[in-house]
């Protein structure tokens, strides 16, 4: 439309020249018009020239240039943690040893996802969770005795909720001086998801009462972002409902053997 009639007005330029001037407008004009003819117009120019358009454009175009790329990444790496999250959360809620499979390919993309949108935290708590989810996967072999699911002692409780309280203190201290765009969240989130984790490891019922006050957080977390992530608050919504499921299935489970493949 406003391409077109650009196009059809200056007939003697070139169209290099004419797709240069409508991104030239487009980066200086803020409304949702301008915004998605300047990301129109580059797919459009690259496709067109390749290489050569890196000729043509300046420092505010590849700024947009970007900015699409980060989107599409962002997308890619949200769809697939959200559908590898939800396999993992089904096979732990059966307590099957292969959960840990997903949830390590699930921290990959995670890792990334954090990485392009400054939550530091999530960037080291998803590298260390990577590490634990190897760990996780050995403890959880069938032959061990670390299979059966026990509930902590008060003393146990005791230290995870100062472990919580210090833990995220601490690092909302690293972390409000970065730009992080949310620094207690991303602490306490990062905290408890450790804790939560660790006694996942070591089959501790106590695990899912973490994991459902984590993953309401998380849920309001990746709600409120700058870049919200719709399909990661999608996940830890439903996360929320599974932790309780858990709850109740590792409970059954408790009271027998809790070897359940």
């Amino acid at each position: 439309m406003q391409v077109t009639s650009i196009l059809g007005v200056i007939p003697r330029l070139s169209r290099k020249s004419c797709y240069q001037r409508v991104l030239y407008h487009s980066l200086h004009k803020k409304s949702i018009e301008g915004q998605f003819i300047q990301k129109r117009m580059i797919f459009i120019s690259i496709i067109t020239y390749g290489k050569k358009y890196n000729k043509y454009i300046d420092s505010k175009t590849h700024m947009v240039y970007y900015t699409i790329c980060k989107e599409a990444i962002d997308m890619i790496c949200e769809v697939s943690a959200t559908i590898l999250g939800l396999i993992q959360g089904y096979l732990a809620m059966l307590n099957k040893r292969s959960n840990w499979i997903f949830y390590m390919l699930q921290m990959i993309f995670l890792i990334v996802f954090s990485a392009f949108n400054n939550l530091y935290g999530d960037i080291v708590n998803n590298g260390i969770y990577l590490l634990m989810g190897v760990v996780g996967f050995v403890i959880w072999n069938n032959k061990t005795k670390e299979k059966k699911i026990t509930k902590a002692n008060k003393l146990e409780r005791v230290i995870y909720v100062i472990i919580i309280l210090v833990g995220t203190a601490f690092i909302y201290g690293i972390l409000k001086t970065t730009d992080d765009p949310l620094p207690l969240l991303d602490a306490f989130t990062t905290v408890s998801s450790f804790v939560a984790t660790y006694y996942m490891m070591k089959k501790k019922i106590d695990t899912w009462v973490i994991w459902f006050i984590n993953d309401v957080f998380y849920a309001i977390e990746y709600f409120i972002l700058p870049n919200q992530a719709i399909y990661l608050f999608l996940l830890n919504l439903i996360w929320t409902f599974m932790a309780v499921g858990s709850y109740i299935n590792w409970r059954k489970l408790m009271k027998g053997d809790g070897i359940n493949g």
